[in-house]
């Protein structure tokens, strides 16, 4: 197939999946309106309130104490360390996969280069390619006074890297500066959680996202993003694609793991302390209620009842009915294009933020915090057979077809996992009550921890 061809054909599948997601989240309506129709806002607001009240993690583990040294040599590596002994990780999985090494870069063309090392460019591409990143960047620096911009990045078994440049630019400080200050290293350490812990964790651990690194997805997506082709053939449209469409079924996962654990390392100085998340679920109601879009504004109730269904721990039914509502419920808040403010901090964040740090933030008050990295492995515990599969029948697979397999699905059924009387001592009743809850079968490495 020629790469005409197969830019028709992938047109095509986009039109299919469209159709089919618009028939599927019809029939979602409906049955949202038919079972969860809220005469009364404020009642669901306080059902889901109610299931947020402050209070102590579950005895099931304890939060971790990330305090680390203030040199930051010393400090970045103490983190994975700390991490590792924390969950205990070394029982089930080979530790170098995580010990890549943590880099602070001091100057802009040093961070943005990193990504550039990935292709193979001639002397002169290299430097023309990095002159454009560098003044992009100096050029967004600017007009957000160093708001925005890529503060980190992990690119696993190569390195984390983390943009010291611009951490200088946000606190107006020579970057090596940055680290004798306590408000900017705590956030310099806190980026490298969320990108290294939290992404780099995922994607070294979870089975989706070792197939993804297996097969250097993410390398196609960056080189993509740089403006650059290996060369102009259709595997490397069809390589994008796949990283696309893993990332569009994974997003929340990710992105809820990686705030979560992020968010927990922010309160280390207080371990004992019930950690307040960044978000709440009065945050997300409350921007479901006030930023909807205006063409969406007479659908706020249909979104309303997304959430008191993704939240619910009651309606599980039949499993793999449910499993499929949960994933179209999904689909209707995510397509809405929704941003939530933070009540707690100023910050406001794509609604796929929130969503996924409330659900973990629920899970760990139920099952306790040091379950919630194998929470989150056993939700992407999905293996995508990249090599084995089309692109259009990953696609079902993965959107349409069996729930199962969709990993934002399977974190939401396990946040709402019913639980014991006692609660999960271990991660062996976790694993049980999956696989006889939903079918969900456990990654095979927890079957013979070391």
């Amino acid at each position: 197939m020629n790469k005409e061809d197969f830019e028709a054909k992938l047109k095509q599948l986009r039109q299919e999946h469209e159709a089919q997601t618009q028939e599927e989240a019809q029939r979602l309506r409906q049955y949202l309106l038919d079972t969860h129709h809220l005469t009364n806002i404020e009642e669901m607001r306080r059902r889901l309130r109610e299931q947020f009240q402050a209070t102590e993690y579950t005895a099931t583990g304890t939060i971790p104490n990330l305090m680390v040294q203030v040199n930051h040599q010393q400090s970045l590596a103490e983190l994975d360390e700390r991490f590792i002994d924390w969950c205990q990780l070394g029982r089930y999985y080979p530790l170098e996969d995580i010990q890549y090494p943590t880099y602070y870069c001091t100057t802009a063309e040093e961070f943005y280069r990193q990504r550039l090392n990935l292709f193979q460019l001639s002397q002169a591409q290299f430097a023309q390619k990095l002159k454009e990143m560098v003044d992009e960047a100096e050029e967004m620096a600017k007009q957000s006074a160093g708001q925005a911009g890529i503060f980190g990045e992990d690119i696993p078994g190569q390195g984390c890297y983390l943009n010291g440049w611009l951490f200088g630019r946000k606190y107006q400080r020579d970057p090596q500066e940055c680290w004798q200050d306590e408000q900017s290293r705590t956030e310099i350490l806190s980026t490298a959680v969320h990108e290294k812990l939290g992404h780099g964790f995922l994607r070294n651990y979870s089975t989706i996202g070792r197939e993804v690194k297996r097969l250097g997805l993410l390398r196609y997506k960056l080189a993509q993003q740089a403006g650059v082709r290996f060369s102009d053939d259709p595997l490397f449209n069809l390589r994008v694609e796949q990283y696309n469409l893993i990332f569009s079924v994974s997003q929340l996962l990710e992105e809820g793991w990686a705030t979560w654990i992020q968010n927990l390392f922010q309160f280390f100085s207080q371990p004992e302390n019930f950690p307040p998340p960044r978000f709440t679920i009065d945050d997300l109601l409350e921007a479901v209620d006030r930023f909807t879009p205006p063409a969406l504004f007479d659908q706020r109730e249909i979104l309303f009842a997304a959430i008191d269904l993704l939240f619910s721990e009651e309606v599980q039914g039949n499993g793999e009915e449910y499993l499929s509502q949960l994933r179209s419920a999904l689909d209707i808040l995510m397509r809405a294009g929704i941003h939530v403010p933070s009540s707690r901090m100023a910050i406001t964040q794509p609604l796929v933020y929130a969503l996924g740090e409330i659900l973990f933030h629920k899970a760990a008050t139920r099952m306790g915090v040091t379950l919630m990295p194998y929470l989150a492995l056993l939700a992407g515990n999905v293996n995508p057979q990249l090599e084995q599969l089309s692109l259009s029948d990953l696609t079902y697979f993965l959107t349409q077809g069996d729930a199962r397999l969709n990993p934002n699905t399977r974190l939401i059924a396990l946040c709402n996992l019913p639980l014991k009387a006692d609660g999960f001592a271990n991660l062996d009743h976790l694993a049980m009550a999956a696989l006889e809850q939903y079918g969900f079968a456990s990654p095979k490495e927890w079957k013979a921890p070391k």
